[in-house]
């Protein structure tokens, strides 16, 4: 036995066989060399597949924000009357804004917010005169347009302002500790105005009452 032979017996019996069949095809031309095309990168080999779009969720639509709190730390200091409706959405100047339901259709309400008395209660009324087509007043006819009220830390006024085609109803309400003044107003018609009075003024007054 030559010394090759001594190292086949040695090989183990699981690689038998597999060095039989390299050995029988040695040197035998009818066997064709074929190649093994290179497999693709798996991480580019296929796209994924398109998601089911009837296993999707609705797309759901944006939430409204909410009324403004008037309870808890941050609150607003009014309570609005449960049938009014916030109008969501920012607008420019405006804190919030409301809608009372009126049979002529919605009355809005804006809440504004400035700090100090904003050229005080002359200039903010002769303003708002010309916004209804008045003209301007004195100082001395202030006293007889306006129902005060105060509440603590607010102290306040309301006002009707009729003009010839709309009125307006006003409320300036200054905040003496944080030294700001807080503005309701409603610009509508005579007859919607007249019907909406009473809830505007309650609301008014309600800055500052604890709700």
């Amino acid at each position: 036995m030559t010394r090759h032979s001594h190292r086949l017996l040695m090989i183990p019996a699981a690689l038998a066989p597999l060095l039989a069949l390299g050995t029988a095809g040695c040197g035998d031309p009818a066997i064709e060399e074929s190649s093994v095309p290179k497999q693709a990168d798996s991480a580019t080999a296929t796209e994924p597949a398109a998601p089911d779009s009837s296993a999707l969720p609705e797309p759901t639509a944006p939430q409204p924000a909410s009324a403004p709190a008037t309870t808890g730390a941050g609150a607003w200091p009014w309570t609005a009357p449960e049938s009014w409706r916030f109008v969501p959405g920012e607008r420019p100047m405006r804190l919030a804004t409301y809608e009372i339901a009126d049979e002529s259709g919605p009355v809005e309400v804006a809440v504004t917010r400035f700090p100090g008395d904003v050229g005080g209660m002359l200039a903010n009324i002769n303003r708002w005169r010309g916004q209804v087509g008045l003209g301007p007043i004195a100082e001395a006819d202030i006293p007889a347009m306006l129902t005060t009220f105060e509440n603590p830390g607010f102290t306040g006024a309301t006002m009707v302002l009729e003009g010839p085609q709309q009125h307006m109803l006003a409320a300036s309400i200054h905040e003496p500790g944080a030294d700001q003044t807080w503005f309701v107003r409603v610009t509508t018609t005579p007859e919607a105005a007249a019907r909406v009075r009473e809830q505007f003024n309650a609301f008014a007054r309600s800055f500052g009452a604890g709700g």
